[in-house]
């Protein structure tokens, strides 16, 4: 009797061991899952931060060349006289 129950408690070891690496790999899974859901954030964050460097920098490139106008112009008149 003794040996069965030894027997018994082996074969329980191996399906909760079987149960346990499920569990594990889909906790594994969620952990992917929600370290793919921070990644994916983080991009869309990244994202929005370029387009706002971007709406900047043509802003800035427009008052560069607005300035570079005024200079040429105030070139030629100086010129002129």
């Amino acid at each position: 009797m003794n040996k069965r129950q030894h027997s018994s408690t082996a074969s329980e070891l191996t399906d909760n061991s079987s149960l346990d690496s499920s569990i594990f790999e889909s906790l594994k899974g969620q952990k992917s899952k929600k370290d793919l859901e921070i990644i994916e954030c983080n991009i869309f964050d990244q994202t929005k931060e370029i387009e706002s460097l971007h709406c900047q920098i043509t802003s800035k490139d427009k008052e560069l060349q607005d300035l570079k106008t005024k200079l040429n112009d105030s070139e030629k008149r100086t010129a002129e006289i």
